[in-house]
């Protein structure tokens, strides 16, 4: 798994506090997520303070989405994450 890259400051919604809970995901999973997964979508909605990103990786052997409103890339907002459903 090499060295993840710098990574940016991160700023918590309640939201996905509530699920990494529910899902049983640590602060540490997601930024694992973050640090080696994949953006597998980015969208720029007008009206939106910032644009999203959805990153995926594998915790423990099964898919997390975590998704991020990109303030710029040295700070992300961590809107939600979750174990995708089989």
């Amino acid at each position: 798994m090499g060295r993840p890259p710098r990574r940016p400051k991160l700023t918590w919604k309640d939201h996905a506090i509530d699920e990494m809970r529910q899902d049983e995901l640590s602060p540490h999973d997601v930024e694992h997520v973050l640090d080696y997964g994949t953006i597998i979508e980015e969208v720029y909605r007008s009206g939106r303070r910032y644009p999203t990103r959805i990153y995926l990786a594998y915790v423990r052997h099964e898919p997390v989405h975590v998704v991020c409103g990109v303030v710029d890339e040295d700070n992300l907002v961590v809107v939600t994450a979750y174990k995708c459903d089989p």
